[in-house]
């Protein structure tokens, strides 16, 4: 048995009292959010950088991220007066959705459900799928 404690900083020791390793995160992404009409507070910068660093799990190929948030000036659109677009930037590729709502954090997450399907799709259609190099005809089957 390898006997082990804690170390001054509460990590894991190894048996010979040097304290372990930290465990490696993946690297966030960058996020840029911007505001047109409107200022972007920090508690909303922190909660968009939140939110988009639970999409790692989706796909890696993506590089980087923009959020740009619009406000409606016409006062007759109240209801959907804020606008959230996200854009992702891979090698070759970008990903982009819109969402509109009353308020930033409703638009906001109708515009991450969109870009976790967006994600999701451009997974299954670029990255899994093995191209044989043609077509297969299906087999109809005539006898009734």
């Amino acid at each position: 048995m390898i006997a082990g404690g804690t170390g001054e900083e509460g990590r894991p020791t190894m048996g010979d009292g040097v304290v372990a390793p930290e465990p490696q995160r993946p690297a966030a992404r960058p996020v840029m959010v911007l505001g047109h009409g409107l200022t972007v507070s920090a508690s909303q910068r922190a909660h968009v950088i939140d939110k988009m660093s639970n999409l790692r799990r989706h796909d890696d190929a993506v590089d980087r991220f923009e959020v740009h948030v619009f406000r409606e000036r016409n006062p007759r659109q109240t209801k959907l007066r804020d606008r959230v677009e996200i854009s992702g930037f891979g090698p070759g590729f970008t990903l982009s959705v819109q969402a509109r709502g009353s308020r930033f954090h409703p638009a906001f997450a109708a515009a991450l459900v969109k870009l976790e399907a967006r994600l999701h799709r451009h997974r299954d259609r670029h990255l899994t799928r093995e191209h044989s190099g043609g077509h297969q005809n299906p087999v109809v089957n005539t006898t009734a």
